[in-house]
């Protein structure tokens, strides 16, 4: 009952049980509420508030959580009082001499008169980790005489018990914006990478246009989505692909003439629009008899080359600026591929897009290895946060483990990035005897997470005493690599199966890569 204060022996059992209930808590206002609650149970205080450090350019103290006696909502500490207070935490005198120095950040006078309350009380920094993570202001209990010692003592032992719990929430705040942060690399560099990494393969227009839609929809967890563009620049933009979206007798009667009111203001404002904004300001357009949330263009040089509509997300959340950013780059990513076919079909540096898109199909592998070392590293980031979350400690040598997984794909990464921009021309090949068997094992060694975490379930049956093959075998390694990724990427999470097998013939050897995808459709 608050106003008495429990005999010290109960009072300290009772502690455990406040530790349990702020392990529980998962921000600072709770964190606050239940650390004066207990002061006031467990050893009578009447009055207490709690404030954390300013994290604002006027550097206020901010009030957390309060009771009994109001207190000021902000106030300003000066840094010598700050400095001072771990020394006088426990002095009898030291809540006197801080409140004396604590003005009103408005008016810059002194705050004893509003702060009365407290006063014979006790102000308890409390710290984790060699960091001030708030500042416990408590009044007098109710009943001190001759036992000062005792609630004193008790009241410190309580304040490192609300450190650590304010210290676990922080951590877990951290993690998550380390997690958030690490998503949004990952993204960016699926969204820089995606479209490159097929470019061998876009020189047709129906596998281009569709995998534009599907990587955008597939990413983001939409449910509805079509693409719109010309067959030739200047042509009437038209339904190419779509998914999910009800169309009936509009994917075939549908055109948007290339001069559109529409399509010239997206050639003008080079962003995404809303479905409300394009009601507002082109009511008639037939655009709007698509049922689509939002539109984004793919804008080259030359303008304008196709028009995305997206519908609602699978969540039924709408698309927040993070994922809009992702899908103006992935299409902007896509409007130069557009360009690029166009300069293809009218033979314009033939040679030097044929030679990019060799060198993308080559190291397509690498830029999928050291993205499964982003995602690995990031999931078991993610394991660790949750243990944070549940209020159990955390082994720092595995944090600082795939802290240093992240850095050094991030430095494969950025020789990679090197490599190609200082790529010139095609190498000769430079053949020399190698094991097929061998490099499919380490081919496997490095997708292994990526099977058990989508667990499709791998069968190797690799012939023993293979002789070893005359080859080049960086490049031999990554014809296997793509036919390994793409049966990865044709299986489905949870039921794929993917066969591999080397044989010996009498001229050759054979390498089979099955899987149990759906497989290619007769039309294509």
């Amino acid at each position: 009952m608050r106003g008495e204060s429990l005999p010290a022996q109960q009072a300290f059992e009772r502690l455990s049980e406040t530790a349990a209930r702020l392990s529980a808590c998962r921000d600072r206002e709770s964190i606050a509420q239940e650390l004066l609650r207990a002061a006031g149970e467990l050893f009578g205080v009447k009055s207490g508030a709690m404030y954390i450090p300013p994290n604002t350019p006027e550097g206020l103290w901010e009030r957390v959580g309060s009771s009994g006696e109001s207190a000021p909502a902000t106030m300003a500490l000066p840094e010598e009082t700050l400095r001072e207070l771990s020394d006088c935490a426990l002095q009898p005198d030291c809540a006197e001499r801080l409140l004396a120095s604590v003005v009103s950040p408005s008016t810059g006078q002194s705050l004893v008169e509003p702060l009365e309350p407290f006063h014979g009380g006790m102000v308890v920094p409390v710290t984790a980790a060699e960091r001030l993570e708030a500042i416990l202001l408590l009044g007098p209990p109710a009943e001190s005489s001759g036992r000062e010692g005792e609630w004193r003592g008790g009241l410190t032992a309580l304040a490192q018990q609300g450190a650590m719990a304010l210290y676990s929430v922080r951590l877990a705040s951290e993690l998550q914006d380390l997690r958030e942060e690490l998503d949004r690399k990952v993204l960016q560099l699926l969204t820089l990478f995606e479209v490159g990494r097929e470019i061998h393969s876009f020189a047709h227009w129906e596998l281009l246009t569709k995998n534009i839609l599907y990587t955008a929809m597939g990413n983001l967890g939409i449910r509805e989505g079509a693409l719109l563009a010309p067959q030739r620049p200047g042509e009437p933009f038209r339904i190419w692909h779509s998914r999910g979206m009800p169309m009936g007798s509009l994917a075939e009667d549908f055109h948007l003439p290339a001069l559109d009111p529409l399509v010239k203001h997206l050639g003008k404002v080079r962003r995404a629009l809303e479905r409300r904004v394009v009601e507002q300001s082109f009511p008639h357009n037939r655009i709007l008899k698509l049922a689509f949330e939002v539109l984004l263009p793919g804008i080259s040089s030359h303008g304008v080359e196709f028009v995305l509509l997206l519908g609602r997300k699978l969540s039924g959340k709408p698309l927040g600026p993070d994922e809009l950013e992702y899908l103006m780059i992935l299409c902007g990513q896509a409007a130069v591929v557009f360009e690029n076919q166009e300069l293809v079909r009218r033979s314009i540096e033939r040679e030097r897009l044929a030679a990019v898109g060799q060198a993308l199909a080559g190291l397509s592998h690498d830029f999928r290895g050291i993205l499964q070392g982003f995602d690995g590293a990031s999931r078991h980031l993610g394991k660790l946060l949750e243990r944070v979350r549940e209020g159990r400690s955390i082994d720092a040598a595995k944090l600082d483990k795939w802290w240093g997984l992240l850095c050094s794909s991030e430095r494969r990464l950025t020789d990679l990035v090197q490599d190609i921009l200082e790529y010139s021309k095609p190498r000769e090949p430079v053949r020399e005897a190698c094991s097929i068997n061998a490099l499919i094992e380490e081919l496997v060694r490095q997708r292994k997470e990526e099977l058990a975490r989508r667990r499709i379930r791998l069968e190797l049956d690799l012939a023993p005493s293979l002789p070893p093959v005359e080859a080049d075998t960086t490049r031999l390694y990554r014809v296997l690599a793509n036919l390994f990724d793409n049966a990865c990427d044709a299986v489905s999470a949870g039921t794929g199966r993917i066969e591999v097998r080397t044989r010996m013939q009498p001229d050759a050897v054979t390498v089979e890569v099955k899987d149990n995808g759906v497989g290619i459709a007769p039309e294509n």
